[in-house]
C-alpha cells in the first residue's frame, strides 16, 4: 500500500523529472516511511514537491540569488495571473453573450455601461503587457542570442503549432456557429458544444505553453534596474486595472441577476469566470508588488 501511494505521488511530477529521479525516490520513500504517520508525511512532501517543480517549468518559481531575480519572477506572476484572467474573460463573454436579448431594453442602461466598462479594463490590461513585452524585448533577444534559444526551443515550438491548431479550431466553431440557432449554439447541439471545448482547451493550452516559453526568458534576461523599475510600474497598471475589470464583471453579473435577466446566458460558467478572475487578481497583485519593491532595491547585484 505505501508503495502504491508514493508511486501515485511521484507520477504527479514531470516526465523528464520522473525518469532521471523517479526510481530512485520512490524506493528511498518506501524504505523510509515505517509508520503510517510518516507514509502520509511523505505522500503529502512529494505532492507538495511535484507542484513546485511544475511552477519552476512554468517559470513562476526559480532560484532567487537576487533581488533582480524576485523583481523578474513578480513580472512573471503578474504574466501569468493576467494570462488566467483572460482565459476566464473569454469564458465570461461567451457564457453570456446573449444576455442583452433576456432584458427589457429600458433595464439594459446599467449593465451595458458597466460592461463597457470590463470590456475597455480588460483592454487596457493587454496595453499593459504588452507594453512590458516591448521595453524589455532588446534584452530578451540579447538573451535568445546568447543561449537562451535552448531553454525556450521546445515551448516555443509547442507554442506555434497549438497555436496553429487552436486558430484551425476557432475557425470551423465561428463558422459552424453561423448555420446554428441561439439554442443550439447555447448548448443544445452537442457537436458544437465539444467542437468549442476542444478549441478552448488548445486555446488554453497555447496559452499557457506561451507563458512558459516568455516565462523562461525573462528569467534568462539581464534587464537593468531602469527596465525593472519601469516594468514594476507597468505591472502595477496591469494588477490595478485587472482589479477594475474583475469589480465591473461581477457587478454586471450581479445586475443581471437582479434584473432576471440571465436565462440567456450560463450561469454556472460565468460564475466559474468570475471567481478565475479574482484568484487572478489575486496573483496580480502579488506579483506587482514584488516586482515593484524588488525593482527599486535593485543596486549592483
Amino acid at each position: 500500500m505505501s508503495r502504491i501511494l508514493v508511486i501515485m505521488a511521484i507520477a504527479l511530477y514531470p516526465p523528464a523529472w520522473r525518469r532521471r529521479y523517479g526510481g530512485e525516490l520512490a524506493e528511498l520513500a518506501v524504505r523510509e516511511t515505517a509508520s503510517r504517520r510518516e507514509l502520509w508525511r511523505t505522500v503529502v512532501d512529494l505532492v507538495r514537491g511535484a507542484g513546485a517543480e511544475w511552477c519552476r517549468i512554468a517559470g513562476l518559481s526559480g532560484v532567487s540569488v537576487t533581488r533582480r531575480d524576485a523583481a523578474l519572477g513578480g513580472w512573471v506572476a503578474v504574466l501569468w495571473s493576467w494570462a488566467i484572467f483572460m482565459v476566464a474573460g473569454s469564458v465570461l463573454q461567451k457564457g453570456s453573450e446573449h444576455w442583452q436579448s433576456a432584458m427589457p431594453p429600458a433595464l439594459r442602461s446599467d449593465p451595458e455601461i458597466v460592461f463597457g466598462v470590463l470590456i475597455a479594463a480588460a483592454a487596457v490590461t493587454a496595453i499593459g503587457v504588452a507594453s512590458a513585452a516591448a521595453i524589455a524585448a532588446p534584452a530578451m533577444w540579447r538573451a535568445l542570442t546568447s543561449g537562451a534559444w535552448r531553454v525556450v526551443r521546445g515551448p516555443l515550438y509547442a507554442a506555434a503549432a497549438l497555436s496553429l491548431l487552436a486558430g484551425a479550431a476557432g475557425v470551423i466553431v465561428v463558422i459552424w456557429a453561423h448555420t446554428l440557432g441561439v439554442a443550439a449554439r447555447n448548448g443544445q447541439d452537442p457537436g458544437y458544444a465539444g467542437a468549442v471545448v476542444v478549441a478552448a482547451g488548445l486555446g488554453v493550452a497555447s496559452a499557457g505553453v506561451w507563458c512558459i516559453a516568455i516565462s523562461r526568458l525573462i528569467r534568462a534576461s539581464r534587464i537593468g534596474r531602469p527596465i525593472l523599475v519601469a516594468g514594476g510600474a507597468l505591472s502595477a497598471g496591469v494588477a490595478a486595472t485587472m482589479v477594475l475589470a474583475c469589480v465591473a464583471a461581477i457587478v454586471w453579473w450581479a445586475l443581471v441577476e437582479r434584473d432576471g435577466s440571465h436565462a440567456e446566458a450560463a450561469p454556472g460558467a460565468i460564475d466559474a469566470a468570475i471567481v478565475a478572475m479574482v484568484l487572478a487578481c489575486v496573483g496580480a497583485c502579488r506579483g506587482a508588488i514584488r516586482a515593484t519593491r524588488m525593482a527599486h532595491a535593485v543596486r549592483g547585484d
